[in-house]
Parts: C-alpha cells; sequence; structure tokens
C-alpha cells in the first residue's frame, strides 16, 4: 500500500499509434505545451493489458499510455483509490522524427478510511 505522495518521471508509449475515433496521436501532441496538465486513466477492460493506464490531455484525447512495467506497478493501488496527477515535463523529436511526450507524475494515495468510534457516554 502506497501510503506518501511522492513523484516521478516516465514517457508516455505509443506515442505513433492512431485513436479509435481516427485522430494522430502524433498531431495531438504537436500541439501540447510543457507544464499542461495530463489525465492517467485506469483501462481495466482494456484487451490487450488489464493493468494499463491510458494518457489523455485536458480535451480527453488519448496520447498514449503508460509502460507496462509501471502499469503493473500502479494499477491495483489505482483501483484502490490512488491517483496519478501529471502534467508534461517536456517534449521531444518533431521535425523528421517522432514526437514524444515526458511526464511529472505525482503520486497521491487513497484516502484512509475513517474508523467509526464508539460514542462517549456521560
Amino acid at each position: 500500500m502506497i501510503d506518501k505522495d511522492y513523484s516521478f518521471y516516465t514517457k508516455i508509449r505509443g506515442v505513433a499509434q492512431v485513436n479509435s475515433n481516427g485522430s494522430k496521436r502524433q498531431t495531438l501532441i504537436k500541439h501540447l505545451k510543457v507544464d499542461q496538465p495530463v489525465h492517467c486513466v485506469r483501462e481495466p477492460n482494456n484487451p490487450y493489458d488489464k493493468n494499463a493506464i491510458a494518457v489523455y490531455d485536458t480535451e480527453n484525447n488519448q496520447l498514449g499510455y503508460f509502460s507496462a512495467d509501471l502499469a503493473h506497478s500502479y494499477a491495483r493501488e489505482m483501483d484502490k483509490g490512488l491517483r496519478l496527477m501529471a502534467t508534461i515535463s517536456s517534449l521531444t523529436g518533431g521535425f523528421l522524427r517522432k514526437r514524444g511526450v515526458n511526464l511529472h507524475v505525482i503520486v497521491v494515495p487513497a484516502p484512509k478510511p475513517i474508523k467509526k468510534t464508539k460514542p462517549i457516554r456521560s
């Protein structure tokens, strides 16, 4: 169980793919800015990886995924309420090269359940 805030850096995987709605991730990435927030969303019903964590921009366009290893490390905790808050830390590539996106991810633990106490009698 993760019980304290911390952060890490990673890159988005699958940035060269085309989304199911036909949008090209490389085109979407072209319009991103450093420090822009992105959403990390669990996909427990993903047919390729039950631990998948997708990354979306603020307009709900999919940009890619966390690596399978990283998703495996956080999926179960996310299912219990852990949140991954991310911003774009840098953009790479461009011109003749594939564009890439690096993230700064802050791990926010799930809230702890409130313990019920017996009422005090006077």
